[in-house]
């Protein structure tokens, strides 16, 4: 029985791995003709569209990433990211990737990073991914405004 669950874990891990090869591969192109595109002629609408492009890009290869470490959870070899990063930069990739679906939603986002510093060290992806997760959950317009919906429980 032991073998057979070692075998099935070995097979997750050869498919994730893969599938992350196929998935990075049109992404990485995406990113690169964005960027190319960028530097030409474009109208300032064009430049945010590209952006905002660009910007679900880059988080949508962290996700993948993310998708991997599951393999690294499961054998409890996870490990957090440590980098300096700019709170300011987080908050802006994160708006700008959520703002066009709140605003359809007939929310207003507004962020209040005033008690927060400049700069943190920490694992940067994560932290957008929770602020990501925390907005993409948020119920509709007619819900009280909070600072991040809160979890539900869970039975």
């Amino acid at each position: 029985m032991l073998a057979r669950a070692e075998q099935a874990s070995q097979a997750k891990s050869e498919f994730l791995a893969n599938m992350s090869h196929e998935i990075r591969t049109p992404i990485n192109s995406i990113l690169g003709i964005t960027q190319v595109m960028r530097r030409g002629d474009v109208s300032p609408g064009q430049a945010g569209q590209l952006a905002r492009i660009h910007t679900a890009a880059e988080h949508l290869l962290g996700v993948i990433s993310d998708i991997l470490d599951l393999s690294k959870i499961e054998a409890g070899k996870m490990t957090l990211g440590t980098s300096d990063f700019t709170v300011g930069e987080i908050l802006e990739r994160v708006l700008s990737l959520v703002s066009r679906d709140a605003g359809a939603k007939g929310l207003e986002l507004k962020v209040d990073s005033d008690p927060l510093p400049e700069r943190l060290l920490g694992d940067g992806v994560r932290v957008t991914q929770a602020l990501l997760n925390c907005l993409w959950r948020w119920p509709s317009p007619a819900s009280k405004p909070s600072r991040c919906p809160p979890r539900r429980p869970t039975t």
